[in-house]
């Protein structure tokens, strides 16, 4: 299916102003390029899961996406006050998971395929890894 130009517009409309949902794009600012984007969907009054999609290879493995979960955290812990984030990655996805263990994520478990990580708010902030 080709995705005009309406239907993207339409799918934005309907989804950038749902309560439970916090959507953001990943670009950079000194070439005013877009490579990817942070999620955080599903939110609960405890917590919300995590969704990050660097588009762009050129900028896999420069620490985008570690920037981007922790801006990501920072915004669901300190701002929308949630106590959990977590996320479920496929486990081939080594430098994915690389990320999430760097930003305080854990293992919990496995959920269809796919490594279920967690992290909760009273350790990323005993951790350090955010600034109130």
């Amino acid at each position: 299916m080709y995705i005009t130009p309406e239907l993207e517009t339409e799918w934005l409309r309907e989804n950038l102003n749902k309560p439970n949902q916090s959507r953001f794009a990943i670009c950079l600012k000194e070439l005013d390029t877009y490579i990817g984007n942070v999620q955080l969907l599903d939110i609960t009054e405890c917590g919300g899961e995590l969704h990050l999609f660097i588009g762009n290879k050129l900028y896999w493995g420069k620490g985008v996406g570690y920037q981007a979960t922790m801006l990501l955290l920072r915004f669901a812990f300190l701002e929308r006050n949630l106590e959990l984030v977590y996320l479920r990655v496929h486990p081939a996805n080594i430098p994915a998971i690389s990320i999430y263990e760097k930003a305080g994520f854990e293992i919990t478990g496995k959920e269809d395929g796919l490594i279920r990580m967690s992290a909760l708010k009273k350790n990323i902030l005993k951790l350090g890894f955010l600034k109130k």
